[in-house]
C-alpha cells in the first residue's frame, strides 16, 4: 500500500481526525499506484470495513483494509520507518503462546517483525460439550445454486444437545422424496458461546463461530427403492478438540511483549474469546510506504 505524498499534511490530518473520532482500520482502492485521501476510507471495526470491502467487490472494485494507526505512523515518523528487532527474540516469545498465522504458509515472525497488527489464529483444546452454547439444524439444496441466499438456513435450534439429536433424526425420518428435486442436505452445527453464528453458502459454520456436528445426505435405498437419509458423525461432543479463533497480536517494541486485540483493536488478554472477523480483504503483505506523487 503506498501512501502518495502530494499533499502530506492533508493526509496526516486525515488519518488523524479518523483515528480521534474511533475509527481503527482504514480501507483503500489496491488497484491504484498511490492512494489520496480521496481513496480512503476509515470503520471503527473490521466487521464494517469488511461489509465495504463486500460491496466494492459487487460493482468490481477491490478494496483492501489495513491498520489505520499504522498508516499513520509511517506518515508521522517519516520515510524508511522499519521496526529493527531480532527475529530470534520474537520467535522465543511466540513459541509460549499457541497461536499460527491466519492465512496457512506464511512466516508469522517475518509478518509482525512489519511492526504492524496481524491476525493469528489462537489454539485451545476443549469439550465441545463445554463451549457450544446452542444447537442448530441447517438445511441446504446442492441443486439450488442459482438462489444462494437460500442455502445454509437455520430452520431449527435447541438449547441442548439431547434434544437436538432428537430433532435431527426426527428431520432425517421424513420423506425425501415428497420434496421433489429440491431435496436438503442436513447439518447439525454447534454455535460457540459469546459467539455470532455465521454460516457459509453450504451451511458450514465459520471455524471461529461454530461447530459442524453431523451431515445427513440423501442415498438411494436399493431395498426400498427411495430416497433416505444417511447419517454422518463429524464430530462427537464428548471428544476434546481443538478450537480455533481469530485474534490480532502486535509486537511492542519497547517492553518486548505481544499484545492483543479484538477487532476494535481494543487490548484484551491473551486467548481471549472475541466477536468473529472476516479478514479475506485483510492486506497481509502490503506494508505501508510514503512515494512522492
Amino acid at each position: 500500500m503506498k501512501i502518495a505524498i502530494k499533499d502530506i499534511a492533508e493526509m496526516k490530518a486525515l488519518l488523524s481526525l479518523e483515528f480521534w473520532s474511533g475509527n481503527r482500520w482504514l480501507v483503500f482502492d489496491s488497484s491504484k499506484h498511490c492512494i489520496v485521501t480521496q481513496d480512503i476510507r476509515c470503520f471503527p471495526n473490521l466487521r464494517q470495513a469488511s461489509f465495504f470491502c463486500q460491496y466494492k467487490v459487487s460493482i468490481g472494485q477491490l478494496y483492501l483494509i489495513k491498520a489505520l494507526s499504522s498508516s499513520l505512523k509511517v506518515l508521522n515518523c517519516g520515510f524508511g520507518w522499519r521496526n529493527k528487532i531480532a527475529a530470534a527474540q520474537l520467535q522465543q516469545l511466540l513459541n509460549y503462546f499457541p497461536v499460527t498465522s491466519f492465512r496457512q504458509g506464511d512466516d508469522l515472525t517475518s509478518s509482525l517483525l512489519t511492526g504492524e497488527y496481524y491476525p493469528v489464529l489462537w489454539n485451545r483444546i476443549v469439550c465441545p460439550l463445554s463451549v457450544i452454547d446452542r444447537y442448530h439444524l441447517v438445511e441446504y439444496v446442492p441443486a439450488d445454486w442459482k438462489s444462494r441466499e437460500k442455502l445454509g438456513q437455520v430452520v431449527y435450534t435447541f438449547d441442548n444437545i439431547s434434544d437436538a439429536l432428537d430433532g435431527f433424526n426426527k428431520q432425517t425420518k421424513c420423506n425425501p422424496d415428497g420434496k421433489g428435486h429440491s431435496i436438503p442436505v442436513l447439518l447439525l452445527v454447534g454455535q460457540f458461546q459469546n459467539q455470532s453464528l455465521k454460516l457459509d453458502i453450504e451451511g458450514t459454520p465459520e471455524e471461529s463461530t461454530g461447530m459442524l456436528l453431523y451431515t445427513a445426505h440423501i442415498t438411494r435405498d436399493s431395498v426400498l427403492q427411495r430416497n433416505v437419509y444417511e447419517i454422518n458423525l463429524v464430530q462427537d461432543v464428548s471428544i476434546p478438540v481443538i478450537v480455533k479463533h481469530g485474534i490480532i497480536v502486535k509486537y511492542d517494541t519497547i517492553r518486548g511483549k505481544l499484545d492483543f486485540y479484538d477487532d476494535c483493536l481494543r487490548k484484551v488478554q491473551p486467548g481471549a474469546v472475541v466477536d468473529f472477523f472476516d479478514l479475506v480483504f485483510f492486506a497481509y503483505q502490503q506494508p505501508v510506504e510514503v512515494v512522492q506523487a
